[in-house]
């Protein structure tokens, strides 16, 4: 087996090293957020219902065995799916509803 040769660092070398690293990360911006405030906004988060918003829809996912339901726009198809899906196994009673309803934020006006 070969033999590593090399020369042990003192401390100081080290504390440069992790300094210089320090300093590269902070000029990238991986370690402080921004230099300066220009101003500080209000954003709010609401309910998408602009007319080119995504529809709101349901789906239903069997808690037992990880079968889903389509997505529909109604509630109905998804609810009726968990009905059939427990008569065809019986032991499958806990079902999950999951809704994907679209959101959108904004800065009111003043």
């Amino acid at each position: 087996m070969g033999r590593l040769q090399g020369t042990v660092p003192d401390a100081s070398r080290g504390a440069e090293r992790s300094q210089r690293r320090s300093q590269r990360a902070d000029e990238a911006g991986a370690l402080s957020g921004p230099k300066a405030i220009i101003r500080s906004e209000t954003w709010t988060i609401t309910p998408d219902r602009e007319p080119d918003a995504k529809p709101l829809t349901h789906k239903m996912r069997c808690d037992v065995c990880g079968d889903e339901s389509g997505e529909d726009g109604s509630w109905e198809p998804p609810q009726s799916w968990a009905l059939s899906h427990s008569g065809r196994n019986p032991s499958h009673h806990s079902y999950s509803e999951i809704i994907t309803r679209p959101w959108r934020t904004f800065m009111p006006t003043p």
